[in-house]
Formats: structure tokens, sequence, C-alpha cells
């Protein structure tokens, strides 16, 4: 009898055939012309990306009348990681939720597509899959000088499944074994046993060295520059968002600042304007508006509300300074902003509620910020460099968010639930669950509508 929390002797010849696969490298390296040969092991799903499709119809075809989006699949089989494209008849996949990281596929069938505008240059494209299991079996570990991909014991699945564990996260292995494997001498691979997450800033693992951005993974049709979250467009996903930018060593000059009630009153005669000092108090989500048919490299726009000792105004982010600066700009954040430009404000744009009944709002014009026309530069000031003559207004509210509750001191002294509504068919009304987070997690991450529950 096995026990709890054991590794099965089926699961870990599958891993360890896995993970001793070279299937991806043969036949990315060997280009084939043919489709490609079929994979004799499953291979492990590293990552499932969205991201805009490219350009509008071919002449004389009606322009689709939603966005397109494509998917790109990675793959690995122990030994490298390959980006794949997938199929638009597959895209279903995706979107029911049967193909997602960490599941096992088998390519059934798939094929080389050449980039003609790249010399001996393509990505390899599945036309057809089989999913074959949904066990997240295997992670891949980074210490900034190499990487080994290792087997996770079932009871460790967990912290995939309620998203503790993810890529990009720093962990500290407490407990690891050795397993080798039988058929193949001397050779075997790292089972983890027990894992401590520390952390989920890459930028702070010792030894950790950032990919250059020429090196970045980007998709592979339409010439984008940059992925889209799964589900949906508004939240930054990816390494081109920084997590946060560190506050700026300045010396700030009260002097030569410009309060927000005078540039509203002198903005029509100038040119340039002077620096501004100010408290962000109210941060609204990222709007994504690209479209198929433009080529905007990062089309992201965010509204801020901005105050100081004279009131409140409008401040707009825009384009590449979204992934810059969004993450570091919180309600609260002191910004310190020069070489921005001053444009007249949308009329019928949706007001935030100052906190304070008594602060002035400045609505006729906004704050722009941008990469160019002109290049603007924004510094964090730090909350302790913050002087009491500088008069800057304080925020009335201010709410912890679950992600800092995870990194305090009693982090586990919270449950997670959800509301269920349920029909049980003696009424057309529905009665109300709330469902706490127990010992089936996998369980409580898949409740969704139509499903039945016992």
């Amino acid at each position: 009898m096995q026990e709890p929390g054991s590794t099965s002797r089926a699961a870990v010849e599958e891993v360890g055939a896995g993970l001793q696969g070279t299937w991806l490298q043969r036949v990315t390296q060997e280009l084939p012309l043919d489709p490609a040969p079929q994979p004799a092991l499953p291979l492990a799903v590293v990552a499932v990306e969205r991201y805009l499709g490219g350009g509008p119809g071919a002449a004389g075809l009606p322009r689709p009348a939603c966005p397109q989006y494509c998917y790109d699949v990675t793959l690995a089989d122990g030994t490298c990681q390959r980006q794949c494209y997938l199929v638009p008849p597959l895209h279903r996949l995706v979107q029911r939720g049967a193909l997602r990281a960490g599941y096992q596929v088998r390519a059934v069938r798939c094929s080389y597509l050449y980039d003609e505008r790249l010399l001996g240059r393509g990505f390899l494209c599945l036309e057809q899959l089989e999913v074959v299991g949904d066990r997240l079996a295997a992670a891949t570990l980074a210490d900034g000088t190499c990487q080994r991909q290792c087997y996770l014991v079932p009871p460790l699945h967990r912290l995939v499944q309620r998203g503790a564990l993810r890529a990009g996260y720093q962990v500290r292995a407490v407990r690891c074994s050795y397993l080798y494997d039988e058929r193949l001498l001397g050779r075997g691979f790292l089972c983890l046993e027990q894992l401590e997450v520390v952390g989920d800033r890459l930028a702070a693992a010792p030894g950790w060295r950032a990919p250059p951005a020429e090196s970045r993974r980007l998709p592979l049709k339409g010439g984008r520059k940059h992925f889209l979250p799964l589900w949906n467009n508004e939240d930054p996903y990816g390494d081109l968002w920084v997590v946060e930018k560190p506050p700026g060593q300045v010396d700030v000059e009260a002097s030569k600042l410009i309060s927000l009630g005078h540039l509203e009153m002198s903005w029509r005669s100038r040119i340039h304007f002077h620096p501004l000092l100010v408290r962000i108090m109210h941060k609204s989500r990222l709007r994504y508006y690209g479209k198929p048919d433009k080529r905007l490299d990062v089309p992201y726009q965010a509204y801020f509300e901005v105050a100081d000792s004279s009131g409140m105004m409008s401040m707009v982010l825009w384009n590449s300074l979204c992934p810059e600066w969004y993450n570091s700009m919180k309600v609260g954040t002191v910004l310190l902003l020069e070489q921005y430009a001053i444009k007249a404000s949308y009329p019928f744009k949706t007001q935030a509620t100052p906190g304070d009944s008594q602060m002035k709002r400045f609505a006729t014009i906004e704050i722009s910020l941008n990469f160019r026309d002109p290049p603007t530069k924004i510094t964090v000031i730090s909350e302790s460099m913050v002087k009491p003559e500088w008069r800057l207004p304080e925020v009335k509210y201010r709410f912890i968010t679950s992600v800092c509750l995870f990194w305090t001191e009693h982090g586990e002294d919270f449950w997670t639930s959800r509301w269920v509504h349920v029909i049980d068919g003696t009424s057309n009304q529905p009665f109300i669950l709330e469902l706490f987070a127990t010992s089936q997690p996998d369980v409580f991450e898949h409740i969704h509508p139509s499903i039945y529950l016992l």
C-alpha cells in the first residue's frame, strides 16, 4: 500500500522518461520540410500565452467584427523548451480550460513554418494535440548560473493550484532528493519534497541575472511586442512589466515648482512647464486599446488623480511608460514630474470622487505622461523624504490587499472562500453557499457554472 503523499512508480517513470526526451531539440534543429514526427513521450506545457492577432483581412474580405487573438504554447521535454504557435482550431482547448500550464500533451500533428523575413528561421505550429494528463509534475528552477527541471511531489501540487507557486517566484528547497532512472545508467532527476516560497520578485534573488531585452520571449505571429493576460486585457502580464521602481534621490527645490492651480490658469501661454510635485489620490485600472489593424507596440493607458495643496487634477500614463511605471504608482505615492505635456480634458470622462470634499478639482485639463513629445521624466519620492512645508494632501483611506496579507507575519490567519449560487430542483430560487478552501484545493479551484456538487 502506498503511503499518503508518496510518489507512485508510474508517475516517476512518466516524469523520468519525459525529463530525458529530446524531441523538441531534434525537430527544431533539423528543420523538417514535412510534417514533424510525433514524439513518443508526453511534453510538459510550460506556458500558454495570448496576444492580439495581426492586420486586417485580405482584400475583398470583411473586417472581423471583434479582435482576433492568437495563442503561443511553450512546450518542454526535459532537455529544452520551445515556443510553438497554436493553430486557430485548437483555441477552444484554451478557452475551455482543457489546455493550461502544467498539463501534459502529445503533439499528434505539427509542422514547421518558416518566416520569409528572417533567413532560416521559423517556428513550430501545433495542428493537433492530445491532452494526456493534468498532473503538475515538473518545475524548472534557476539560480542565475543554470536551470534544472525537477519533479514536484504530489503534496506540493496544491501550491501551484492555489497560485502560491508560479513562474517568477523565489523558492527555497527545504528538502529534496535525487531519483535515479534504472533504465539509463547514472542518470536521474531531482525531486522537490518540501519548498518554501520566499518572495515573488525576481530582481531580488541572489545571483539572478535578468534576461536582456533582446532575449525576451515575443509573440510568434503578427509582429507584436508583448503578451496579454490569458483571460482579460487589463492586468499587467509578462516580464515587460517592471515590478517596482526604486525611489529616486533628488533634491527638490520648492521655488522651482509650479502648483496645479497655477498650471490650470497659465497652461495656454506656456510651451515648457515647471516641475510638479504631487501625491496620487486615485488609481484606475489599465485600459488596453490595441486593435488588429494598428501597430502600436504597447497600446496601454492608465488614469490617475493627483493632488497638491491647490487641488486635484487628472494624470494620464501612456503606452510604453505603463509597463515601466504602472506597478510603482500606488495610491499615496509622491511623484516629481518633469517634461510633461498638458492637454484639454475629455469632457465626458467619469471623475473620481475625492476623499476630501473640500478639495478643489481642476477638470478642464489633464497631465499627459508619454515616452516622447516630450519624453517625460518621473521620479518617485520616498515617504521618508516628504517635507511638511510641501503641504501635500494625505490619503484619507488606505486598504491592504490579500497579496500584502500573504507576506505579513500572520499571513495564514485568514481563509479563502467563494460564494456559490446553487439550485437543487425543489425550487426555482437558488440558495447561496459560502465554501472555504479546504483539503481539496483542486475541487475548490474548478467550481464553475453548470457543474454538479455533492
